[in-house]
């Protein structure tokens, strides 16, 4: 049932963290501590939700193609077909869609 799901819409399948995300972040946070150095953990998904990534999508948005033009090249055929820097939620399933967004419109953001 959680198939094609982001991460955070995950169940910890360990039952310590919230979500499955929480988890790696949580393990990736022990690798990085053992290291001993200052730095501050981010949720990547806490900035999605905050809108503290609008901007810069909307530079992705802008320069749609040549973002296309440098990965595409670096994709097997197959996710090529379908691929987009921009990969939304299904409101009705909550699944990750991968498909091809066309049109681009920058200005409607």
């Amino acid at each position: 049932p959680h198939l094609e799901k982001p991460l955070t819409s995950v169940p910890d399948p360990f039952g310590e963290y919230d979500s499955f995300a929480a988890h790696n972040n949580a393990r990736l946070q022990t690798f990085l501590d053992s290291f001993e150095f200052d730095y501050e953990f981010v949720s990547a998904t806490q900035r999605y939700q905050s809108g503290a990534f609008d901007a810069t999508l909307l530079k992705v948005l802008e320069n749609y193609q040549a973002v296309l033009d440098i990965i595409l090249p670096t994709l097997g055929e197959e996710r090529r077909q379908s691929y987009s820097p921009f990969l939304p939620i299904c409101p009705d399933t909550g699944k990750v869609l991968m498909v091809a967004i066309e049109p681009v419109d920058a200005a409607a953001g």
